[in-house]
């Protein structure tokens, strides 16, 4: 197939140059001189060889296949050099100045010898908003540890006082114990101080019921604690408790 439209071409070829040289021969019978500069622009058969050239060239178009398929795209040129920088923008508009209400309140529990506990084994601060906190730490009782413990007692009635614990102890998986406290009155609550350990959490206040405050309004504080204590020894003055604990307040 191929061949045989080879061979067709070559005729077409032969046929152009030959109408060609026909239109040059009868241009030159007819007495057309060539234009300035042209005397010189014919072939042996006197046909104009821009005229020839043409033919050549339109024979050879011919003769070319179907156009292939485009090729694979080239590698990325490089990243130009980086261009000089703009002009700094214009400063935005100063923010809303924001809330300035929290305060960072300490207080602790610190006594060596259960001679020295009395008048130093307890320790309270406010929680506007939420209630008063205490560490009790009594040199009194060394089987019941009941009675060192963390104290919250509710401002007022009508809201739910909250207290969300975590109390850290020991090692292992089960050295950490979360638990949450709540009342929705002036009862108060009261959470154990480990003997040797942490406590991080948080106390609040919410509505009974839904929809009677925004919630980012109400009195929030959030407690880190750390304790050691020792009330058992026989030794009197090697008894002791040693109980800081910081709060930060805010919402109030």
């Amino acid at each position: 197939m191929k061949d045989a439209l080879k061979r067709i071409n070559s005729r077409a070829l032969l046929l152009a140059v030959a109408f060609v040289a026909l239109l040059g021969g009868v241009a030159l019978g007819s007495g057309v001189a060539p234009l300035p500069g042209e005397s010189g622009g014919r072939d042996a058969a006197g046909t104009p060889r821009v005229a020839v050239e043409t033919a050549v060239g339109e024979a050879r178009q011919a003769q070319r296949g179907k156009r292939g398929k485009r090729g694979p795209r080239g590698p990325r040129g490089r990243t130009g050099p980086e261009g000089e920088r703009g002009p700094s923008g214009e400063t935005g508009a100063r923010g809303i100045t924001g809330s300035s209400d929290e305060h960072v309140l300490d207080f602790g529990v610190d006594w060596d010898g259960a001679a020295n506990a009395a008048g130093h084994d307890s320790s309270a601060i406010d929680l506007p908003g939420i209630g008063t906190l205490a560490i009790q730490c009594p040199s009194t009782s060394p089987d019941d540890p009941s009675v060192r413990r963390l104290v919250l007692t509710p401002a007022t009635g009508g809201w739910r006082t909250v207290a969300n614990l975590t109390t850290f102890e020991g090692a292992g998986t089960t050295a950490a114990t979360n638990q949450r406290y709540q009342t929705n009155d002036t009862t108060p609550i009261t959470a154990l101080i480990p003997n040797n350990g942490m406590i991080s959490g948080s106390f609040s206040v919410e509505p009974n019921s839904g929809g009677s405050a925004d919630a980012g309004q109400l009195p929030v504080a959030d407690i880190t604690l750390s304790s050691y204590w020792k009330v058992n020894d026989p030794i009197d003055t090697e008894n002791s408790c040693h109980i800081s604990a910081q709060v930060l307040a805010k919402g109030y």
